[in-house]
């Protein structure tokens, strides 16, 4: 995902690992999402609406509050083909707790987000409750939402 940071009136400034390119898959469960380390874990359904082309790649990412923006750390991860305007992405082996969802369309398919002048993404993108930042990415808690493990479903609405 992309970080932002306001410098003066002179405008945006990307930091971190936003043209980065990532991983296809990860090999393994971060130690906080392995099954024997959860005391009550279940499914999250990710439904992501919006997706303007069915081209390309959809990332679907999971943060609580530790890990929110670090790519390294990202809790849980599903990297799908997409295959229509709204689709639903399961992430499994989730404990119970707060969470922030992000969703990413790689329409291009270069594993990047895409980003254009001060880097403002290219490619659409979304977070959980619908949160949005005024410049750059929401904070955490105004995309948070409480799981309490057993099958939920969140949305993603991407732009």
């Amino acid at each position: 995902m992309v970080r932002f940071i306001f410098v003066g009136l002179v405008g945006l400034v990307v930091v971190g690992s936003a043209c980065r390119t990532v991983p296809r898959t990860r090999t393994e469960l971060p130690w906080q999402l392995r099954p024997e380390q959860a005391g009550v874990s279940g499914t999250l359904a990710v439904r992501v609406l919006g997706i303007p082309l069915v081209k390309g790649q959809l990332f679907v990412e999971l943060y609580d509050r530790a890990t929110y923006f670090n790519y390294d750390q990202v809790l849980n991860e599903q990297i799908v083909p997409v295959t229509g305007t709204e689709m639903t992405v399961t992430l499994e082996h989730v404990p119970a707790g707060r969470y922030m969802a992000v969703a990413s369309h790689d329409a291009n398919g270069n594993n990047e987000l895409d980003t254009g002048l001060f880097g403002i993404p290219l490619e659409a993108y979304g977070f959980s409750r619908d949160a949005r930042g005024a410049l750059g990415p929401p904070g955490f808690e105004a995309g948070a939402f409480d799981f309490g493990g057993g099958a939920e479903t969140v949305d993603v609405t991407v732009r």
